[in-house]
């Protein structure tokens, strides 16, 4: 009875884990990445594993269309496993991720390795990360 308890406990803790740490960018624009409200869910990227995702085109309920140029500040250290610049829609826009109050941006998964991935999609935009970075083991 008791082994049973411990797998179905930790299998719930993983699940969580799993769910918690994937945020898309929901502005339009720029801003700052140390704010809630730049990401959907309003939860900051910020932690080992985290998942942070830039989009051009919107997606219903999620994030808007990128209206122009973007540039996110850091604003503080930042924590993630993976960055996403989905360039999904047929323009050029760009993607930059600057320092603005502080870094560094530190790449750190708990299992494999940190990813950055620019899928081959319609969009055009080059995609920038301009901020001292940290890659953990």
């Amino acid at each position: 009875m008791k082994i049973s308890f411990i797998f179905m406990a930790a299998g719930v803790m993983l699940t969580a884990a799993c769910v918690a740490n994937a945020e898309v960018w929901n502005l339009p624009a720029g801003g700052t990445w140390n704010a809630g409200a730049s990401w959907t869910p309003a939860t900051i990227p910020n932690a080992v594993d985290a998942v942070a995702t830039f989009n051009n085109a919107e997606n219903v309920g999620v994030n808007p269309a990128q209206t122009g140029n973007r540039s996110v500040t850091l604003d503080g250290s930042q924590t993630v496993g993976s960055i996403t610049f989905n360039n999904d829609a047929a323009n050029a826009f760009t993607n930059s991720i600057a320092t603005g109050t502080g870094g560094p941006l530190v790449f750190d998964v708990s299992a494999g390795s940190a990813t950055m991935t620019v899928p081959a999609v319609v969009g055009t935009g080059n995609n920038t990360i301009s901020v001292a970075m940290a890659f953990n083991e």
